[in-house]
C-alpha cells in the first residue's frame, strides 16, 4: 500500500468496502432466505398435517352423524336398538372416501367392534397392539377420547403395502358415548412428507436461483454504486486532490524559477484539501511578496553598483526584504560601501582629479571636505609634497648663496689666516645648516617615494575601474539594442492597431446609426495607435541617442585607460627621479662630511690652507651646482607659496667659474589635464534619463 497513490488507496478502500458490504448483504440475505424457507416449510408441514387432521376429523364427524341418526331411530323404537346398531355398523363399514378411506369402531376396553377391511379383527382385544416405535395406538385412542367429545388425533407408524418400512399414519377418533363406540378413521401421511421433501427441494432450488439472482443484482448494484462513488470521489476528492497536486507542483516550479508566475489553488471547499489549499495559497502570497521584495532589492543593488561604477561611494541600498540572506547581504554591502567611503572618499572622481594633477606635477590641488582615509592621506601627501618642494626651493637657493659665500671665504682664506678662521667659523655654521637641510630633504624624499608607490597603486585601481566602466558601457549598449528591437515591435503593433481601427470605422459607418458609438471608439483607438507610433518613434530616437552616448562613454573610458597608462608611466619616471634625488642627497651628505673633515684639518695645520681652500672651492662649486639642480627640479612643479621664494643669480669669478653664471630657471608649466569622469549626459529631450 505504501507504493500506491492516494487515489489508488481510496479506490481500494471504496471497492473493498463495497465488496465487504455486498458479501455481508448476500450472506444475510441467504441466511434470511434459508430461515424463511424453513419457516415456510414448517408452516406448510404444519398446515398439511393440520389439513389432514381436519380432513380425517370431518370424515369421522360424518360417521358419527350417521351413527347418531341410527341412535335417534333406536330411541324411537327401543326394542329395535340392536337392529339399528347392526344397521349403523353396516352403514359405517360400507362407507368409503377417497381411494382407500374406511372406518373402524372399537370400544373403551379396547376391543374391535367393526373393522371395514379386516373383519378378522372384530371382537379382538386391541390393548396390546403397538407400532414399531412402541406406541399402543388403541390405548391412546381410548385416552384421547375420554371426556373429549370432539375426539383427537393419534400419530403412529404402520406397515403400508408397497413399502418395506412402516410409514407414518394419522388416525382421528371420536367417541359416541351412548353406545361406547370409538369411531375412527386413518390415513398414511407419507405423501405429506414426500410433498414436504419436494417442496424443500423446490425451495432450495428457488433459494439457489434467488441467490444467483441476488449475486447478479448485488454485483450490478455494486458496480453502479462503485461508479457513483467513484464519480462522487472524483469530484469531491480526486479532482481537488489532483488540482492541489498540480497547484503545489506549479508552486514548486515557481520557487525553482522554472516559471514566472503561479496560480492560486481552489480553496472553496471546506474539507481538509480546501484547508491545505488555503494554507498553500497563504504561502504562495507570502512567497510572491518575498520574491517581489527580493527583486526590488536586487534592482536597488544594480542602481547602487552603477553609482559606484560612476565613482560615487556615498550611495546606499535603500530597499529591504524579509529574506534574511539578502537582508544580511544588503547590510554587508552597505557596510562595505561605508567602509570604502571611510577608507577612500565619497567621490572617486575627486581623488582621480587630484592624482591627475599630481601626474602633471601640479601639487596645488587637494580634496575639499575629505571623507575617507585615502582622501585625507592624499591631502596630507599634497601638503607634505608642497612643503618638501618649498623647502627644496628654499634650501637650494640657500645652498647656492652659501656656495657663493664659501668661494668668497676660501679666497679670503688664502689672503689672511684671520679671515680664514672667520670664514671657517661661518663655513662650519653653514655646513651645519646644510647638513640639517639635507637630512630633512632625504627624509622627505624617502616619504615621497612611499607616496609615489601608493600613487602607483591608486593608478592601478583607476585602470581597473576604467576597464569595468568600459564593460558596463558595452552591457548598456547591448540592452539598448534590445530596447530598440522592442520599440520596433511596438511600432508594428501600433501600425496594425491603426489598420484595425480604420476597418472598425468603416464597419461602424456601414452600420449607420447603430455604429456611431463604435465609430467614436474606433477613432479613439486610431488616435491611440497614432500616439503609440509617435511615442515609439520618439523612444527609438532616444534609444539611438542613448546608444550614441554609450558609445561615446565607451570611447571616453578607453581614453581614460590610455590616460591611466600614461599616468602609470609618469609615476614610474617620478619614482626614478626620486631615487636619483636620494642618491644625490647621499652624495651631499658625503660631501658635507668631507667639508667637516677639511675644517678639522684647517684647525691642525695652517700650511694646508691653500690645498684645503682649493678642495673647499671644488666642493662649493659642486654644492652650488646641486643647489641649482634642486631649484630647477622644484621649479618644474607647481606648489603652494612657490612665488614667495625669490631665486637669485649667483656668479663666481674664481678658478674655473669666473665666466659661469648660475640662474634659477622657472620651468614653463602646462595647464594640467583634468581627469575626465564619465557621467550620464542629458540631451534636450532627457533621452539618457528616459533610457
Amino acid at each position: 500500500m505504501k507504493n500506491l497513490s492516494i487515489k489508488a488507496k481510496l479506490l481500494a478502500i471504496v471497492i473493498s468496502s463495497i465488496v465487504i458490504v455486498s458479501v455481508i448483504i448476500l450472506v444475510e440475505s441467504n441466511i434470511a432466505l434459508y430461515k424463511t424457507s424453513e419457516t415456510i416449510t414448517d408452516k406448510f408441514e404444519s398446515d398439511a398435517y393440520s389439513s389432514k387432521e381436519a380432513e380425517l376429523k370431518s370424515y369421522v364427524q360424518i360417521a358419527v352423524k350417521t351413527v347418531e341418526a341410527f341412535y335417534k331411530r333406536a330411541q324411537i323404537n327401543p326394542e329395535k336398538e340392536e337392529v339399528y346398531k347392526k344397521a349403523a355398523l353396516d352403514a359405517i363399514e360400507s362407507i368409503r372416501y377417497g381411494k382407500a378411506g374406511y372406518y373402524w369402531i372399537n370400544d373403551s376396553h379396547p376391543n374391535m367392534i367393526m373393522h371395514a377391511i379386516k373383519p378378522a379383527l372384530n371382537g379382538k382385544d386391541l390393548s396390546k397392539i403397538k407400532d414399531p416405535n412402541g406406541v399402543f395406538l388403541f390405548n391412546e385412542m381410548v385416552k384421547i377420547t375420554q371426556g373429549n367429545p370432539k375426539g383427537g388425533l393419534v400419530e403412529y407408524v404402520w406397515p403400508k403395502p408397497g413399502f418395506e418400512k412402516p410409514q407414518p399414519k394419522f388416525s382421528y377418533v371420536m367417541k359416541f358415548e351412548p353406545w361406547d363406540w370409538i369411531i375412527g378413521t386413518g390415513a398414511y401421511v407419507d405423501n405429506i412428507s414426500s410433498s414436504i421433501n419436494k417442496m424443500k427441494a423446490a425451495t432450495e432450488e428457488e433459494i439457489f436461483n434467488t441467490m444467483i439472482t441476488n449475486i447478479i443484482i448485488i454485483l450490478i448494484v455494486m458496480i453502479i454504486l462503485a461508479f457513483i462513488m467513484l464519480l462522487i470521489a472524483k469530484k469531491s476528492i480526486f479532482d481537488p486532490l489532483e488540482n492541489f497536486q498540480n497547484g503545489l507542483l506549479s508552486f514548486f516550479k515557481y520557487l525553482n524559477k522554472e516559471q514566472s508566475n503561479v496560480d492560486m489553488l481552489d480553496d472553496s471547499s471546506k474539507d481538509e484539501i480546501g484547508t491545505m489549499s488555503k494554507e498553500v495559497n497563504e504561502n504562495i502570497k507570502k512567497t510572491q511578496s518575498l520574491i517581489e521584495q527580493d527583486a526590488a532589492l536586487i534592482d536597488d543593488v544594480k542602481r547602487v553598483v552603477e553609482e559606484v561604477k560612476a565613482g560615487h561611494l556615498d550611495k546606499k541600498i535603500d530597499k529591504t526584504t524579509q529574506n534574511e540572506a539578502l537582508k544580511e547581504l544588503q547590510i554587508i554591502f552597505n557596510e562595505m560601501l561605508e567602509i570604502m567611503e571611510n577608507n577612500v572618499h565619497n567621490d572617486i572622481n575627486e581623488v582621480n582629479k587630484v592624482l591627475s594633477s599630481f601626474k602633471n606635477r601640479d601639487f596645488r590641488e587637494n580634496i575639499q571636505n575629505p571623507k575617507g582615509e585615502v582622501a585625507k592621506t592624499l591631502n596630507e601627501l599634497s601638503e607634505i609634497i608642497n612643503r618638501m618642494l618649498l623647502d627644496n626651493l628654499k634650501n637650494g637657493t640657500t645652498m647656492n648663496e652659501n656656495a657663493e659665500m664659501l668661494r668668497s671665504n676660501v679666497e679670503k682664506l688664502s689672503v689672511s689666516s684671520n679671515q680664514q678662521a672667520a670664514s671657517l667659523e661661518e663655513t662650519a655654521a653653514a655646513l651645519e645648516e646644510i647638513t640639517g637641510t639635507i637630512t630633512n630633504t632625504s627624509g622627505n624624499i624617502t616619504q615621497m617615494a612611499t607616496y609615489t608607490q601608493e600613487l602607483t597603486n591608486s593608478v592601478k585601481i583607476g585602470q581597473n575601474l576604467a576597464n569595468e566602466t568600459t564593460s558596463s558601457m558595452e552591457e548598456i549598449n547591448a540592452q539598448t539594442e534590445l530596447i530598440a528591437d522592442a520599440i520596433t515591435v511596438i511600432d508594428q503593433i501600433a501600425f496594425q492597431t491603426n489598420i484595425l481601427s480604420l476597418n472598425a470605422a468603416v464597419e461602424a459607418a456601414t452600420a449607420g446609426e447603430a455604429g456611431k458609438g463604435f465609430a467614436v471608439v474606433a477613432a479613439e483607438v486610431r488616435n491611440l495607435a497614432s500616439r503609440s507610433a509617435e511615442a515609439a518613434k520618439e523612444i527609438k530616437t532616444i534609444v539611438e541617442n542613448a546608444t550614441e552616448k554609450a558609445n561615446n562613454g565607451k570611447s571616453i573610458s578607453q581614453k581614460m585607460i590610455e590616460g591611466y597608462d600614461g599616468i602609470y608611466a609618469k609615476v614610474q619616471e617620478t619614482e626614478s627621479l626620486i631615487n636619483d634625488i636620494t642618491t644625490a642627497s647621499k652624495e651631499q651628505t658625503t660631501g658635507i662630511a668631507q667639508i667637516n673633515d677639511a675644517v678639522a684639518q684647517l684647525d691642525k695645520a695652517t700650511q694646508e690652507n691653500a690645498s684645503i681652500a682649493n678642495n673647499t672651492s671644488d666642493i662649493a662649486n659642486q654644492t652650488s651646482q646641486m643647489a641649482i639642480n634642486i631649484v630647477n627640479e622644484a621649479n618644474k612643479s607647481e606648489f603652494l607659496n612657490k612665488s614667495s621664494v625669490n631665486t637669485t643669480k649667483s656668479s663666481s669669478n674664481k678658478v674655473d667659474y669666473s665666466n659661469q653664471t648660475t640662474t634659477s630657471k622657472k620651468v614653463e608649466q602646462k595647464e594640467p589635464a583634468q581627469n575626465k569622469v564619465i557621467k550620464a549626459e542629458k540631451s534636450n529631450d532627457d533621452e539618457w534619463e528616459t533610457f
